[in-house]
């Protein structure tokens, strides 16, 4: 029997929580580690070969969210990620807001989750958490859902006995990518870390970064972090990097770094902190213990998920200290017919894969004795959780017994994902002992693993059960310090995804779409597919269709006789949007009306108003340049500031922001209600009356909601009376 080697990918990290000294509870978990083992807890980033510019900020492309405030909650972790996500689909849903409570407390759940007997999930959320155990949750798709299904704070919406399916309907999107990020300022490849997460940015995913944090290591205006590693006291804590500049000086930290450079950094921790809820840290900053970064896909893509791995990859395995490849599978039976259209694997590093599905088994302890199908080829360039197509959709009848079979090859290592309970006992000298350990029990491992599921091999053909492989148990001596470490394999991380044959895949699933999109059409199984525009004539799909105003595609796919089911998804042409608005003086973002689908209004009553808009759209206005993700000064002596919002493709929306809480019935914005108001709406209703209103003379919805005094929805002579006797009562 070979020695089996294994590193831990997970013990090595610690649960964030929410202050900026250690939380009760928080736990920093020392990584398991077998003679010569390689540890790969934080990722390995591939080389990134790109230029970048000196300084990057999502904020000025309008690709972050609002910066929301946690509380004493220690959900830093939850707010980060779903930060991130917010800012990917912001561009089609400008208003969106992701629920971290949700996330939070599922994560902890006792049916699916990384739930323990002696702690309630309620508790949990005041608990910490990390990456390597939201990644089993959302990759599950246990969620992402809106704010508005489960509001932050609100005990009321959680369920106890909620499983993990309830929630595939509530979805907003598949977290189809999750990928670990390496961070060592200490390696000599440190510059392609950067790089590799100045990439993720740079295409529009902020990186979730999860590191020491100390209130001394602040500046004393709270916006530049830097921690030399001279003291490793503290708690720690998950923020989202959204921008760099190369040139952010060092003297801005309280300690200096020795060289300039900085991550721009949002917290959870509101708008009031820091410089708007954002600060900078040192590239170099110590005490950094994960980074990764998500990708959605379309729920629409995906019907179903079939897996083992409920507690996601663990660690990494391997027969011998130096594979640089392996094999593994898992095996599973169709309870029903079965489409298979992807698989979903866990990488270790930047591993080649070659991944199939064999069908047709002729031995179900030898993955490979069946027929190869949908084989798929390539590169990982991070660690994590991929999800890579099939060639072609593999078709399995019910009863059949069929794997997800891969080869994965790299440097040399451990390259086999999956399961573990690791358990790490210290007994220092003192007396006093540590005991760490992996978030799921071995109970609770074990409780789903069974034999006959999860194979590996070294060659291809000889495979052995990971249901077979004994706990592996250590003991390190450094100094005085006796380390024990116990752990035990489970499930091997590999999942198949589904979907109806003859499904017809839309490459745009947001309602709203630029003006000139394209518009690709797919089917699962058949490449022959008719469709129509707003119910126009039915033509075979061979060309991208060009969508240049609202319309309704409705698509279907034909194979051989067999006509499947139509599709149909209703576009309209995407708005200019602000999708928030903050001022910054008083650490508040405006609440929007929205009078139409494309006129928005809001009072502001402060004494200033320095505004900074996020927006993907070009913003413009007459009392000065707006751009997203910048503050700009304005004039609040005039009675409303008017912005436009639109750019190339988008619709154009007009925002008025009234500096008054009292511009009902001022018609004119003079700052006053007076009969010149009153003469307007009855000019506006006399011609409204006549019908002899043109789109030249009728007023914007802004003008009509001023006007209409007794919010009728209408402005006619009843709002013109009420005008004038308001306007006699301010002037007696």
């Amino acid at each position: 029997m070979r020695n089996k080697w294994l590193t831990g990918v997970i013990a090595g990290l610690c649960l964030t929580g929410w202050m900026p000294e250690l939380p009760a509870g928080a736990v920093h978990m020392e990584p398991v580690k077998t003679a010569g083992g390689r540890i790969v807890c934080a990722g390995d980033s591939a080389p990134v070969d790109h230029s970048f510019p000196e300084r990057f900020d999502l904020r000025e492309r309008g690709l972050v969210s609002p910066v929301k405030n946690q509380g004493n909650y220690g959900m830093c972790w939850a707010f980060s990620s779903l930060s991130a996500l917010e800012g990917i689909l912001l561009p089609q849903d400008p208003e969106i807001d992701l629920s971290e409570w949700h996330a939070a407390y599922y994560t902890y759940s006792g049916n699916f989750g990384f739930g323990k007997p002696d702690v309630a999930p309620t508790d949990a959320l005041r608990s910490g958490g990390n990456g390597y155990m939201l990644a089993p949750t959302l990759t599950r798709w246990v969620g992402p859902v809106r704010e508005s299904l489960c509001p932050f704070g609100d005990f009321s919406v959680l369920r106890e006995d909620a499983q993990v399916t309830d929630f595939y309907e509530d979805a907003v999107c598949h977290v189809s990518e999750f990928c670990f990020l390496e961070y060592d300022p200490s390696a000599e490849t440190f510059s392609q870390h950067c790089d590799a997460i100045k990439n993720a940015v740079y295409n529009g995913s902020a990186v979730t970064l999860n590191y020491l944090n100390r209130s001394a290591s602040y500046t004393a205006s709270k916006d530049a972090f830097y921690n030399d590693g001279s003291a490793m006291a503290g708690s720690y804590h998950a923020v989202s990097i959204v921008g760099w500049d190369d040139a952010f000086p060092a003297s801005r930290f309280r300690d200096d770094p020795g060289q300039d450079g900085a991550w721009l950094v949002k917290n959870s921790w509101g708008p009031g902190w820091g410089e708007n809820g954002y600060f900078w840290m040192s590239y170099i900053t110590a005490g950094v213990v994960e980074a990764y970064y998500l990708q959605p896909e379309p729920v629409q893509k995906h019907d179903g998920m079939i897996l083992y791995d409920d507690f996601g990859m663990w660690t990494a395995f391997s027969a011998e200290e130096q594979d640089d490849k392996a094999y593994c599978a898992n095996v599973f039976t169709a309870e029903e017919d079965l489409c298979i259209t992807s698989v979903m694997v866990c990488s270790t590093g930047c591993d080649a894969y070659d991944v199939c599905i064999t069908k047709d088994l002729r031995n179900s302890k030898r993955p490979d004795s069946g027929t190869v199908c949908g084989r798929t080829v390539g590169t990982f360039d991070s660690t994590g959780y991929h999800t890579v197509d099939l060639t072609e959709p593999v078709m399995i009848p019910a009863g059949q017994t069929f794997a997800v079979m891969a080869e994965l090859s790299g440097e040399p290592g451990q390259h086999i994902p999956c399961e573990a309970y690791i358990r790490q006992t210290t007994e220092h000298a003192d007396g006093t002992t540590d005991v760490n350990e992996t978030m799921q029990t071995e109970e609770r491992l074990l409780a789903g693993f069974a034999p006959g599921q999860s194979l590996y091999s070294t060659d291809g053909r000889r495979w052995l059960d990971m249901y077979d492989e004994k706990a592996i148990e250590t003991t390190h001596t450094d100094g005085e310090d006796i380390s024990h470490s116990y752990a035990k394999v489970g499930n091997i991380c590999l999942r198949a995804l589904t979907a109806e044959p003859g499904t017809v895949l839309f490459s745009e699933y947001a309602d709203n779409v630029p003006a000139g999109t394209e518009l690709t059409l797919s089917a699962v199984g058949t490449e022959e597919i008719y469709y129509s525009v707003n119910g126009g004539t039915e033509q075979r799909y061979e060309a991208p269709i060009v969508m240049d105003e609202a319309c309704t595609v409705t698509a279907y796919a034909v194979s051989g006789e067999t006509v499947y089911p139509q599709y149909t998804r209703q576009y309209t042409i995407r708005k200019g949007r602000i999708s928030s608005m903050l001022e910054v003086n008083n650490s508040a973002y405006l609440k929007f009306s929205e009078l139409d689908p494309q006129t928005f209004t809001a009072v502001w009553t402060g004494s200033r108003a320095d505004f900074m808009p996020i927006s993907t759209g070009i913003i413009t206005s007459d009392a000065g340049d707006f751009a997203s993700g910048t503050v700009t000064k304005t004039d609040n002596t005039v009675p409303a500031l008017t912005l436009h919002v639109g750019g190339e493709g988008l619709e154009d929306s007009l925002y008025v922001i009234y500096f008054t809480d009292d511009y009902m019935g001022d018609v004119n914005l003079d700052g006053d209600v007076n009969a010149s108001d009153a003469a307007q709406v009855l000019i506006y209703a006399a011609a409204a009356g006549a019908n002899s209103l043109t789109p030249e003379t009728t007023p914007d919805a802004a003008w009509i909601e001023r006007a209409d005094w007794d919010q009728s929805g209408i402005a006619n002579a009843s709002d013109a009376a009420n005008i004038l006797i308001e306007a006699a009562r301010r002037g007696a």
